[in-house]
């Protein structure tokens, strides 16, 4: 997920774009929230511990969990969320799909393989068999909804829908961890948004980046599929400052293919559909689809508590004072 090495590459070469904040730095603002990244993260994390968080009855409830604890966190500092959930996959991503999907196979096998003993090893592969089903990201939209907090559906990639949103001055930014949310063109994007006193939020500024770097969108774009994307496969060698490098230089993928002496000589091996890909891969970051929104669509609602107290303490297994508080914190925001 996201782009290799990018945060690194920020960091070294145009570090006045990155900057820290405070919650209080973002009070009053929008902040729309990669959801089904965030869920996925947070039920990574709890499984580090071994196990999932269940109701009485043994089902899964980590990712209600996830949504609810980052609602409070957010209402807590006066910021609105607004979460956006994926839609249908690209077809460019599928070979990326395929392979994840082989590597849980993989993963579900050694854990059943593994004896009681290997501790470390069986938490690490039970991370890596981590999903998280249509069914579950439907519960989590249900009970942000009767919370009053805005959902949106993506038509495809959440992050062209998060990105949409800043360019368009909806949202103040993006929260999520993931760094290609700025190469789908979001203008800021804020990451390590937690309860944690050590963290500090961290902005990343895309027009500071570009003008730092001296590229253009789409130069930037390039860049970021020579550090490694989900669309394209990475080209062996071509690491951080190697991908700088060929940017600054040839200013286009299509031109350190056609032109550098590196890939004429076959220090670097070009696949036949390699070109295709990166074309296909440009395109989609310029133009991934994304749902047009009004303004009541991204504001907070009256919450139901009823549905709320139905849906935490039936069905998901919250004690009922947890609930109060939660309405409680809702109501008060």
């Amino acid at each position: 997920m996201g782009i290799k090495n990018l945060s690194a590459l920020i960091n070294q070469y145009a570090p006045k774009s990155v900057s820290k904040k405070q919650f209080n730095d973002l009070n009053g603002k929008k902040i729309v929230i990669d959801a089904s990244l965030l869920i996925y993260s947070y039920v990574i994390a709890i499984r580090n511990t071994s196990y999932d968080l269940t109701n009485i009855n043994g089902d899964m409830t980590s990712h209600i969990h996830a949504v609810v604890s980052k609602t409070l966190l957010y209402l807590d500092n006066s910021i609105t969320p607004i979460f956006v959930f994926d839609g249908k996959p690209p077809n460019l991503k599928n070979e990326t799909l395929d392979k994840r999907r082989d590597d849980r196979q993989i993963a579900r096998k050694l854990l059943d393989d593994a004896s009681d003993d290997e501790t470390d090893k069986k938490i690490k592969l039970f991370k890596k068999t981590t999903t998280i089903s249509l069914k579950q990201m439907d519960q989590c939209k249900e009970i942000l909804r009767a919370m009053g907090i805005p959902v949106i559906e993506a038509p495809e990639e959440s992050d062209s829908q998060c990105a949409s949103l800043t360019i368009h001055n909806d949202v103040y930014g993006v929260g999520s961890e993931d760094m290609d949310i700025l190469t789908f063109g979001a203008k800021k994007l804020l990451r390590n948004i937690s309860s944690s006193k050590k963290n500090e939020i961290v902005e990343y500024d895309l027009n500071k980046i570009l003008a730092e770097l001296q590229y253009t969108n789409e130069e930037f774009i390039d860049l970021c599929i020579l550090l490694g994307c989900d669309y394209v496969e990475h080209l062996d060698g071509v690491g951080i400052k190697k991908a700088k490098d060929i940017i600054d230089e040839f200013r286009s993928i299509e031109n350190f293919v056609e032109k550098s002496l590196d890939v004429i000589n076959g220090k670097y091996i070009i696949p036949s559909d390699y070109m295709v890909k990166v074309k296909s891969a440009r395109s989609y970051f310029l133009t991934a689809p994304s749902v047009s929104l009004i303004n009541n669509q991204l504001k907070l609602n009256l919450p139901n508590e009823k549905k709320i107290k139905d849906l935490l303490i039936n069905k998901y297994s919250y004690s009922k004072t947890k609930v109060d508080k939660i309405i409680n914190k809702i109501i008060n925001t």
